[in-house]
């Protein structure tokens, strides 16, 4: 989530951060998904890496694994908060 959060702040500080930083995120969270495939906090991550780095149909079938593993609404509400600072509309 680190390299996540990385990224976004990048996308207005350091552009040429951003890249990296959502590729570390997707590593992470496929690494932790490997382990744990249960994890919806890592199917979020890398959707939102997965975004982030332009891979939209990618990102909407992590969303809905994530989605389908945990749909509480506080932690929909906290991927969809990231998501509009990543400029993503539903």
């Amino acid at each position: 989530m680190v390299a996540l959060l990385r990224g976004l702040i990048a996308r207005y500080q350091a552009p040429s951060e951003v890249r990296p930083s959502f590729e570390s995120a997707l590593r992470e969270a496929e690494a932790l998904i490997a382990q744990t495939p249960g994890l919806y906090d890592a199917w979020d991550t890398k959707a939102l890496a997965l975004w982030g780095l332009g891979d939209a149909a990618a990102a909407e079938s992590a969303y809905q694994q994530a989605r389908a593993l945990n749909s509480d609404a506080g932690v929909v509400a906290r991927v969809e908060r990231l998501k509009r600072q990543l400029g993503i509309r539903n």
